[in-house]
């Protein structure tokens, strides 16, 4: 055996659960392998699924409700991202989903202004009031995609910051832990 993340052995007992629930025989082989083979990684699977969002020439990755973002301009903008970024201001609705909407806290473009960061806010009474999405500007699409939603704004700061490549000097948040 081998030291594993809390993460790999929730994985480990839900795999070794499952097959001792089942009437499945063992196929033999090393137990250590059949735990810990790779296994897919659902934001890869997820990455591949565009959902087409309620504005026209945008799309959604990892974000599965479709959504509408009011402050996206046309997708024929000499330099789509910077534009972008130009129209999110303090507070302006980011995104309107049937969920709810999401006001933007924060915004950062990239120095090589190929990703676009948004740090939002949800409406009042979400769980995870807190949420991150990235925008990249591909095949004539501005493909938003959501990187979380947080407990805490320092949490989703956390994640904004790391997420341009910065380092992270706050230590620790509660949402590290969720």
């Amino acid at each position: 055996m081998r030291t594993v993340t809390k993460a790999e052995a929730d994985y480990s007992l839900k795999r070794l659960s499952a097959w001792a629930e089942s009437d499945s025989p063992s196929n033999g082989g090393a137990l250590g392998d059949w735990i810990f083979r790779p296994r897919p990684d659902p934001a890869t699977e997820e990455a591949e699924t565009l959902v087409e969002s309620k504005t026209l020439g945008a799309v959604q990755r990892t974000w599965r409700v479709p959504a509408e973002f009011p402050l996206s301009p046309q997708p024929d903008e000499e330099k789509p991202l910077e534009a972008y970024f130009d129209s999110l201001e303090e507070d302006a609705v980011f995104a309107v989903s049937r969920f709810g909407r999401t006001e933007v806290v924060k915004a950062a473009l990239c120095s090589d202004s190929t990703e676009l960061f948004v740090l939002g806010q949800q409406g009042a009474g979400a769980v995870k009031p807190w949420s991150l999405a990235k925008v990249t500007y591909e095949g004539g699409k501005f493909v938003h995609e959501s990187c979380g939603t947080f407990f805490t704004l320092e949490g989703a700061e956390k994640r904004f910051t790391l997420g341009r490549g910065l380092p992270w000097e706050g230590g620790e948040t509660f949402d590290d832990y969720c």
